[in-house]
């Protein structure tokens, strides 16, 4: 102890060194932190070993997601269920699309994502179309019954905000322009609610 006092001195040159000291650890530890974690890749841990998963506990988890109660019991549910077969294929679009491929294998798939840009184009549209149609300037849309629902008295068309830059991003620009100018004249916030964001 007398050579560790002798070292550090007494004082204001003590307390220093102790923070001295105490900045170097917490330097160490935080470097050990931060290296014991792998940084995710793009495609998510989740989907980089799909592919690696046996067939048969692939469907286990397949059918125990099937299997889940809804956490919403007010609505149906749907009639249709992923197979593993399809499952996969749709793994293998999202890392096809979350990879970079190159050129040679962009050219080679270039009539199937423009194929799958004209189907994506298109159910926004049908899904668009149907609010347009129903609920037009409510905040929640709900597809099965054909009506709209507001989360305050008067609503602040949430739908519409929400999907402005979907609309955008697909190049249906009338439907947009029709969006953003209700918008534009109707919407308000001076009015008693909550609106989830």
């Amino acid at each position: 102890m007398h050579l560790f006092r002798r070292l550090i001195g007494r004082g204001r040159g003590r307390k220093q060194a102790v923070l001295v000291v105490f900045l170097i650890v917490a330097i160490l530890l935080l470097g050990r932190l931060t290296a014991r974690h792998e940084p995710v890749s793009e495609a998510g841990s989740w989907l980089k070993d799909a592919d690696r998963i046996p067939k048969d506990e692939y469907n286990v988890l397949l059918l125990a997601r099937a299997d889940r109660k809804s956490p919403w019991p007010n609505y149906a549910e749907p009639k249709w269920r992923a197979t593993s077969e399809q499952q996969r294929s749709l793994n293998q679009v999202i890392k096809a699309a979350l990879s970079q491929p190159n050129k040679k294998a962009k050219s080679n798939n270039a009539p199937l994502w423009a194929q799958r840009r004209l189907q994506v184009k298109a159910a926004t549209k049908s899904a668009w179309d149907a609010y347009a149609r129903d609920a037009f300037g409510s905040d929640e849309y709900h597809p099965l019954s054909h009506r709209g629902e507001n989360m305050t008295k008067a609503g602040v068309g949430y739908f519409i905000a929400d999907v402005l830059d979907t609309l955008l991003l697909t190049g249906l620009t009338d439907e947009y322009k029709r969006g953003r100018d209700h918008l534009a004249s109707t919407l308000t916030f001076d009015q008693p609610g909550a609106v989830s964001l």
